[in-house]
């Protein structure tokens, strides 16, 4: 129910946006084969994000689904265990004015992780930018509030209570032109509060940077410090895991048919300790996106 609302709202507003932009995407998900350092096999995801807007707001909504499989190895000694079927359900609102922005919105996410399998995240993001001639400048900082209720399984004799989150993330960001390129540099910290954990504090950042040419642009990135049961890419990425984050690094091709259409591909290679795991290992992730615009 709540997905068919969201779409119906994106539905409405495309009536009267002087801009409509339409996303599908998909991606695989690897992890360790080393049982001690994963007990995840695979994983892949599908999803539609869809925006509508000018120059004083934007609507965006996004749903996606994503499939985990455990290694056979651990559903033989847990034959009641279940691979993972995740829901996500994102929409936020925000609106600009001559020199800052502001955004809210909120992301759902219904799981049967025994861990963290029901969630919500609310998010708020207040900015400002400036121009000169073609270069912008752009700054600002990110909150998150993210809630898992309390999950039990009766089959593994597992209980994990309530989870409250509190995340704070800077950012600043400069877009220059040079000749016919363009370059978006961008710095994020992201500062967890989380009182549920044993640890009460995490910190991570991530720096990228965007080279755009003609028909084609590449975005390198790297992130580094930890995070645990994180937002992402401004609320609608989380990583609703007790899973700790670690150091990684990302790259992004995309090609202009047109301003209207862009084809995308990506790859992203990462550090973390999986919740249960005794070695540190490395998951990745693979996608590709087509962006139309109305």
């Amino acid at each position: 129910m709540k997905k068919k609302f969201l779409l119906f709202l994106a539905t409405v507003s495309a009536l009267t946006a002087d801009v409509v932009s339409v996303t599908p995407y998909a991606g695989v998900l690897g992890y360790e084969n080393d049982v001690t350092k994963s007990i995840k096999e695979k994983g892949r995801f599908y999803g539609l994000y869809a925006s509508v807007g000018d120059l004083s707001y934007l609507l965006e909504a996004d749903i996606a689904r994503t499939d985990i499989t455990y290694k056979e190895t651990v559903k033989n000694s847990y034959p009641d265990l279940k691979d993972i079927a995740q829901y996500d359900a994102t929409l936020a609102y925000g609106r600009f004015w001559s020199s800052f922005y502001l955004k809210g919105g909120v992301h759902y996410i219904n799981s049967n992780d025994v861990v963290l399998n029901d969630g919500i995240v609310g998010i708020l993001s207040l900015g400002g930018y400036k121009f000169a001639g073609y270069d912008k400048y752009s700054y600002g900082v990110e909150g998150f509030f993210s809630y898992y209720k309390d999950g039990h399984d009766d089959s593994l004799a597992y209980t994990q209570k309530a989870v409250s989150i509190y995340q704070i993330s800077p950012y600043l960001s400069a877009y220059n032109v040079f000749g016919g390129f363009g370059n978006l540099f961008a710095v994020k910290g992201d500062y967890q509060l989380t009182p549920d954990y044993v640890k009460n504090s995490y910190f991570s950042y991530t720096i990228s940077d965007t080279l755009y040419y003609k028909s084609l642009y590449v975005n390198l990135r790297w992130r580094g410090g930890e995070m645990k049961t994180g937002v992402t890419n401004g609320g609608f990425a989380i990583n609703n895991t007790l899973d700790l984050q670690k150091s990684g690094f990302g790259a992004e091709a995309g090609y202009y048919f047109s301003y209207k259409a862009i084809l995308s591909v990506g790859y992203e290679r990462n550090s973390y300790i999986e919740y249960g795991a005794t070695q540190e290992g490395k998951w990745d992730k693979t996608m590709a996106s087509f962006t139309y615009k109305f």
